[in-house]
């Protein structure tokens, strides 16, 4: 998907974003949540806004500008006024399943919305990472900075070549596929079948509009264009000699 600058309104400040499909993380304000988002969030380039909760159903989120936090009222959060631009999917961290309905993305600016069930670190770098295509060097990095075995971070090897394992391991096939982090993802909301064979005869039908137009332009070329018609037939024109 294409990356683009995407501006969120805050109040009376711009709060300037770029992600890649457009993805926002939503992570409780605490400081390892805050940590494991912004670290996500800088090298996969997320949306973060961090949550928490307050007594008497009150609650304070935050946007991460790149540079800085930023204040985001609930009603502009609700309304989807805090972008001008809405994220195609949203990742919820919620161990205490505690995140208040009020506060789901709202269908009308964001399609699909996933839950991570869990506080544990290592299944929620494995989730999002997964859902978020990390290469070999994200997986490495994450298992660097937290002191995490990577296949804990990592148990199936997504996005890890043969060749940045260890000869012995891809020899003796010592890789077992485990599922066991799957309990943690839940899936909120997300397109149907039928919304994305939609979309994608759509978007068949615009590919053959232009596919035709661009034949009928090429044929307009050949038609107007001389250099492309056959070259006329070479006339001999026999030499006239003068009388004296």
């Amino acid at each position: 998907m294409k990356k683009g600058l995407i501006l969120f309104l805050v109040g009376c400040g711009v709060w300037t974003g770029c992600a890649d499909g457009r993805v926002l993380l939503l992570f409780p304000h605490n400081e390892q949540s805050v940590k494991v988002g912004l670290d996500i969030a800088e090298r996969h380039e997320s949306l973060l806004v961090t949550y928490k909760l307050g007594a008497q159903n009150t609650v304070s989120l935050r946007g991460w500008t790149g540079t800085e936090w930023v204040y985001i009222s609930v009603p502009n959060y609700q309304s989807g006024d805090f972008f001008r631009e809405g994220p195609e999917k949203a990742i919820i961290i919620d161990g205490y399943d505690s995140f208040p309905d009020a506060l789901l993305p709202s269908e009308a600016w964001c399609d699909a919305v996933y839950k991570v069930s869990t506080m544990q670190l290592a299944p929620i770098i494995h989730l999002c990472g997964r859902r978020l295509h990390f290469e070999y060097n994200d997986w490495k990095w994450f298992s660097d900075r937290y002191d995490i075995a990577l296949e804990d971070i990592n148990p199936n090897f997504h996005g890890v070549r043969w060749f940045n394992r260890r000869l012995g391991d891809v020899l003796k096939n010592t890789h077992a596929k485990s599922d066991k982090d799957e309990v943690f993802w839940n899936v909120i909301r997300e397109p149907s079948v039928e919304d994305l064979n939609e979309d994608f005869i759509i978007n068949e039908s615009l590919l053959e509009e232009e596919t035709i137009l661009e034949e009928e332009v090429i044929e307009e070329e050949i038609i107007v264009n001389p250099l492309l018609e056959d070259a006329p037939e070479a006339i001999i024109i026999e030499p006239v000699l003068e009388t004296v």
